[in-house]
C-alpha cells in the first residue's frame, strides 16, 4: 500500500507531506537539559507536553530510553499520518494537539506500553486479513470461473 501512495504523489510531493512528521521525530530524539523529572507527561498545552517529553526523555537512561523514544517516535508518525493523508492538511499543531490527547497524564512505561499494543493489534489485524484475503482469493476465482 505504502509504494502505491509514493507512486501515485510522487516522491517529492511524498516528501513534502512528511516533513513536519520528520522535524517532529527530531524534536523527540534529541535531548536537551529540563528541569522537570518527567514523571508524567503534561498534556495542559501543546507547549507544556513537548516540555515533558523532553524532560522524561531526559530523565530516562538506557534502553529505558530508547524504547520511550521510539515509542514517541511511532505516534508522532502516526498522527503525522493521519495529517497528512486524512484530508486534514498539514497542521503541526494538531499532530501535537492529537499526541498531547493520547499521551498526557502518561508515564514513559506507559507510553511504551501503548504503543506496543497497538502495533502488535496492527500486526494481528493485518495477519488476519492476509490470511483471510488467501481464503477469499481462492474460492472467489473459483466460483467465478464456474459461473
Amino acid at each position: 500500500m505504502g509504494k502505491g501512495i509514493i507512486m501515485t504523489m510522487g516522491v517529492s510531493a511524498f516528501v513534502k507531506r512528511l516533513l513536519p512528521a520528520l522535524a517532529l521525530i527530531l524534536f523527540v530524539t534529541v535531548p536537551t537539559a529540563c528541569s522537570q523529572s518527567g514523571e508524567q507527561l503534561d498534556g495542559s498545552s501543546n507547549e507544556a507536553f513537548q516540555n515533558s517529553v523532553k524532560a522524561m526523555t531526559e530523565s530516562l537512561s538506557g534502553e529505558k530510553r530508547k524504547q520511550f523514544q521510539d515509542a514517541v517516535r511511532f505516534f508522532v508518525m502516526r498522527e503525522s499520518f493521519k495529517q497528512a493523508f486524512g484530508g486534514g492538511g498539514q497542521d503541526e499543531n494538531k499532530v501535537w494537539e492529537n499526541l498531547r490527547q493520547q499521551l498526557g497524564g502518561l508515564t514513559a512505561d506507559e507510553v511504551i506500553a501503548k504503543a506496543k499494543a497497538i502495533r502488535e493489534k496492527a500486526a494481528s489485524r493485518e495477519k488476519d486479513n492476509d490470511n483471510g484475503a488467501a481464503g477469499e482469493g481462492g474460492s472467489g476465482s473459483g466460483s467465478g470461473g464456474q459461473h
